[in-house]
């Protein structure tokens, strides 16, 4: 869990150690810098390079999973063209249902029974 105040819209840069992590962002909907989409969940897979979140001005929450190597594979398929995915791209229902629970929970507990169930499940 992640919580930081923007002071402007701005580029927020991510710079990976490397593994697969998957972020729910609470607050705000993210734009990653190379489009124009805004996201609310994203899984980062191809983490040897940084990425740009643009935020704007207000409260910044996330609350997210980083996986050990090769992990995220396990519980999602990987678009290894890609550095990222969303449950909308990739069409998954349990994942689209898994979002909007996170984001309907009542606090970060309860967040992390809904992963704990959603992987154990996968």
């Amino acid at each position: 869990m992640l919580s930081s105040w923007c002071t402007s819209t701005g580029t927020q840069q991510i710079f990976s150690n490397g593994a697969a992590s998957l972020q729910f962002y609470l607050s705000q909907n993210i734009r990653i810098d190379d489009g124009n989409k805004r996201y609310r969940t994203v899984l980062y897979h191809q983490q040897m390079q940084k990425v740009g979140l643009v935020t704007d001005e207000g409260a910044f929450d996330t609350f997210g999973v980083e996986f050990v190597p090769f992990c995220s594979r396990v519980f999602f398929p990987i678009n290894t063209s890609s550095t990222y995915d969303s449950p909308e791209s990739m069409n998954d229902e349990e994942f689209t249902m898994l979002s909007k629970k996170v984001y309907g929970a009542a606090d970060v507990e309860e967040r992390v029974a809904l992963l704990d169930e959603f992987f154990l499940k996968q």
